[in-house]
């Protein structure tokens, strides 16, 4: 079981979403057809806020160094995606600081 953002496990978020799909269409996620999204209806969002930034190779040099790469520390659930160890420090526009922002690599396409 994956720990998420807040307390919150991967199949605790997964639970919900399904009991609100459930609620919403009247039929389990598995037995409903896809709904597209119009005007009078909604498509269900959910978003989880997560501490990550996601670098492209040119920014990994220029934040950690010329021919920095970046060092797996912990695989994530979609294969080839991980948390890198490094990290970094993100100041947003009125000067508010968030310390240690996790890298997850592999890096972006520039």
């Amino acid at each position: 079981m994956t720990t998420l953002t807040a307390g919150y496990s991967r199949s605790d978020i997964e639970r919900v979403v399904r009991s609100v799909l459930e609620k919403q269409l009247g039929v389990s996620p598995a037995q409903a057809a896809p709904v597209s999204a119009t005007p009078e209806r909604n498509p269900l969002v959910v978003n989880i806020s997560a501490r990550h930034v996601h670098l492209s190779e040119e920014h990994v040099e220029i934040l950690f160094g010329k021919g920095a790469t970046l060092e797996p520390m912990k695989s994530l659930y979609q294969d080839g995606f991980f948390a890198a160890k490094q990290t970094v420090m993100v100041v947003g526009p009125r000067k508010r600081m968030l310390p240690e922002v996790r890298v997850l690599g592999p890096c972006r396409p520039s």
